[in-house]
């Protein structure tokens, strides 16, 4: 009678013993997934850190000065070799962004070119229907260019994922 009480006694405590094992094993697999899940959420809000895309309450998307374009191609050649040019690539690595200014003398690139792209690109209005001569309108006025250039060429990947080039020539 004794060995059957032992016996009982000892499956009740592997039996307890086996089933805080399991909530071990549930409690750190919760504690695993909230961990993975809030390193993917990180990783999402640092990918989209740079862009701000707000939601209208009319569900529509309100395209901010970052987002508006995902590639910019800007190169204004002027007399005497010359050249205006701007460079910006909004992708998965990040922004990267860069100016080179010779008729002022300017070259920026990283944060700084980032920032000053983010002013004239809030002043810039016109999407893929825009038509070319009011957007060539808009990049000389915004980037604050004289309209005596010899070539302009302008390449844009716009947020829909459409590219255009335009071409002037003077």
């Amino acid at each position: 009678m004794k060995k059957s009480r032992m016996l009982t006694l000892c499956f009740i405590i592997f039996f307890i013993y086996g089933c805080n094992t399991t909530t071990n094993e549930k409690q750190n697999t919760e504690e695993a997934n909230r961990e993975i899940t809030q390193e993917d959420t990180e990783a999402v809000n640092n990918q989209h850190a740079n862009e701000r895309i707000e939601v209208k309450d009319n569900g529509e998307e309100e395209i901010s000065a970052l987002t508006q374009y995902t590639n910019f191609e800007l190169n204004v050649q002027y007399a005497n070799d010359i050249s205006f040019e701007v460079g910006y690539v909004n992708d998965e690595k990040g922004i990267t962004a860069e100016i080179s200014d010779e008729v002022n003398d300017v070259h920026l690139s990283g944060e700084d070119a980032k920032n000053s792209l983010i002013k004239n690109f809030e002043e810039l209005n016109f999407d893929e229907n825009t038509d070319e001569s009011e957007i060539i309108i808009q990049i000389l006025t915004t980037f604050n260019l004289s309209d005596d250039f010899t070539n302009l060429y302008l390449k844009v990947k716009y947020h829909t994922g459409t590219v255009k080039e335009y071409k002037l020539t003077n």
